[in-house]
């Protein structure tokens, strides 16, 4: 309340004035750091958001996947168009396919995006589950990382690094499944269940390649490691205080993320094996539950998509005020949101994020949220001069 009416009195602003509300909110923050009133880390992040892709129009899409962007902001993602399923970076499935299915069966599951525009995704051909491919694009030669065909028999849920190098949990015609990162089992086996791990989740690989994964044991048990030594290379497991884990993403740093539930029920997004230190948020206060998957980013910030009394929505903290990016109740595009999902590949190293919604108008979109913050010698050379301003007036005034 001290920094809004500071910038109140530095601007001018009375009772039945207006002002663009993004200078305002600016002025707010700038005043508040130049004034040393709190921290820049302390206060709500204001985004500005664009529409990617929609379900209405003459080129409208339906079911969307939860999306994924890349660096420079390119969104991915598998929908609808028409009566055939497919693979799209923008507004006009015309233009914008990658990759795109006849009128029967044919479906694209998750997809990923890397910073040089690789989209890699599954590809189910028919309703048996086992003609399968993960792709790079529409050529059934040349753009085939691994089918269905042998030695594989089945393939999901890719991911993709900057470099290239993908990963993906496989089974094998023997009946080995396993965590791979290429067509050939001998050589490209990240970890599979001829060990000790018995069962395998959603694998996540970061820039130097380091993979991270969900596993159930031989022994009983689960957890997220990053290697084949069940022993070394466990993050955590469920044998307290940790009771259910779920899917990890893992940054350039090795710092892995995931949602988890406690031995005491209670539920959070965690970054390690200490739920104390290691926690981002947990519903003890006013989130009501989580999502699974999170993203993370190279600068360690995590997003992730939480249960409020109201609805849910997307943050990136312990604060439901000043974490918020956009929840339920909010305005989009000029209508009210109704729902919204994140994916794990959904949050760039720019703090933008791309993310599914549902509005109250009935239609469905892509859209990307972006940090709407001017640079911090900007801000605080504004803060600097409301605050000078603020000072010049009272002494007029006195």
């Amino acid at each position: 309340m001290v920094a809004r009416a500071e910038a109140r009195r530095a601007w001018g602003v009375k009772g039945g004035n207006h002002m663009n509300q993004r200078l305002f909110k600016l002025a707010i923050l700038a005043t508040s750091i130049a004034s040393g009133l709190v921290a820049p880390a302390a206060l709500a992040i204001p985004y500005k958001f664009n529409l990617v892709a929609e379900s209405s129009g003459s080129l409208q899409y339906g079911n969307f996947s939860d999306p994924a962007i890349n660096a420079s902001g390119q969104v991915a993602f598998s929908a609808f168009h028409g009566s055939s399923h497919g693979v799209f970076t923008g507004p006009n499935p015309l233009t914008d396919v990658v990759a795109q299915g006849g009128p029967g069966f044919d479906r694209f599951g998750e997809v990923a995006i890397n910073a040089s525009g690789t989209v890699i995704f599954h590809r189910t051909f028919d309703d048996t589950g086992l003609n399968v491919r993960i792709m790079t694009g529409p050529n059934l030669l040349t753009d085939t990382v691994v089918d269905g065909s042998g030695p594989f028999r089945s393939a999901f849920n890719p991911a993709i690094n900057d470099s290239g190098k993908v990963a993906f949990w496989g089974h094998l015609d023997t009946g080995v499944m396993g965590i791979f990162t290429g067509p050939n089992p001998l050589t490209d086996t990240v970890i599979d269940t001829s060990g000790a791990y018995d069962g395998f989740g959603t694998p996540a690989i970061n820039a130097g390649g380091t993979v991270a994964f969900y596993a159930t044991l031989d022994a009983g048990g689960e957890g997220i490691f990053t290697g084949p030594d069940s022993l070394t290379d466990k993050v955590v497991d469920n044998s307290g205080p940790y009771a259910i884990l779920f899917h990890p993403v893992i940054n350039a740093g090795g710092t892995v993320a995931f949602y988890a539930v406690l031995d005491t029920g209670v539920e959070g997004i965690f970054t390690g094996p200490d739920p104390l230190a290691d926690m981002i948020a947990d519903n003890s206060g006013i989130y009501e539950s989580f999502y699974d998957p999170v993203a993370i980013n190279d600068s360690g910030t995590v997003a992730f998509v939480a249960v409020l009394a109201s609805g849910n929505g997307i943050f990136t903290g312990p604060d439901p005020l000043r974490d918020a990016v956009i929840k339920t109740g909010d305005i989009l595009d000029g209508v009210e949101v109704i729902d919204v999902n994140l994916g794990r590949w959904g949050l760039n190293n720019a703090g933008q994020m791309a993310f599914r919604v549902n509005l109250a108008d009935g239609r469905q979109g892509i859209f990307v949220a972006t940090p709407d913050l001017p640079e911090p010698g900007t801000v605080v050379l504004i803060g600097l001069g409301l605050v000078g301003l603020g000072l010049m007036r009272r002494q007029r005034m006195a």
